[in-house]
C-alpha cells in the first residue's frame, strides 16, 4: 500500500512538472470546479520508459465527456511522431479549494480521420473508464445523444462502435 501512495505523489508531481503547481485561483465558496489539469503520459518513439507527452482538455462544450481528452498542440506533436499514450493523469481545486486528482489508462487515441494537417492536428486519448473529475458545463440539447456528435470527429472512439 506504501508503494501505490509513493506512485501516486510521484504522478502528481510529474502533472505539477507539466500544468504547474495546482492553486486556488478564486475566493468563493461554491464547491465549482475552477479549472482541471491533464497531464498524458506515453512512450515516445524507440524509448521505453514513460514521460510526460504534454497537456490535454476534458472534452467539453456540446456533449462533455468522462471517457476521452482532447490532446494539446504537445500532445498532438508527440503522437504525430509515433508516441503511444499509457495513462492520463487529472489535477483540480474547487472554489472552496477542495483538491482532486484521478488517473486513468489509456483504451485507444487517434486522430480526426484525413490526411490533411488539419486533421492531424486534433488527437482524441480514450480512456479505459471515465474519469471522476469534474466535467466541463454542457450545451447538450435535451434528448441528444451524448456520442452522436464525437463520433463524426473520432469514429474509433469505443462508445461510437456497435456491440
Amino acid at each position: 500500500m506504501v508503494n501505490k501512495a509513493k506512485r501516486f505523489r510521484k504522478v502528481i508531481r510529474q502533472i505539477e512538472t507539466v500544468v504547474g503547481p495546482i492553486r486556488q485561483t478564486t475566493e468563493t465558496d461554491d464547491e465549482q470546479p475552477v479549472e482541471v489539469l491533464v497531464a498524458v503520459y506515453g512512450r515516445r518513439r524507440r524509448d521505453s520508459s514513460v514521460s510526460v507527452l504534454g497537456g490535454a482538455a476534458l472534452a467539453g462544450g456540446v456533449a462533455p465527456s468522462p471517457r476521452f481528452v482532447i490532446a494539446d498542440p504537445d500532445t498532438a506533436t508527440a503522437l504525430r511522431a509515433g508516441a503511444v499514450p499509457v495513462q492520463v493523469g487529472f489535477a483540480w481545486v474547487t472554489g472552496a479549494g477542495t483538491t482532486g486528482t484521478d488517473a486513468r489508462a489509456v483504451a485507444g487515441f487517434g486522430h480526426r480521420p484525413g490526411d490533411t494537417p488539419e486533421d492531424l492536428d486534433v488527437w482524441a486519448v480514450e480512456l479505459s473508464t471515465p474519469t471522476t473529475a469534474p466535467l466541463p458545463p454542457s450545451t447538450l440539447p435535451p434528448g441528444a445523444s451524448p456520442a452522436s456528435g464525437w463520433c463524426v470527429i473520432f469514429p474509433f472512439l469505443s462508445m461510437c462502435k456497435t456491440h
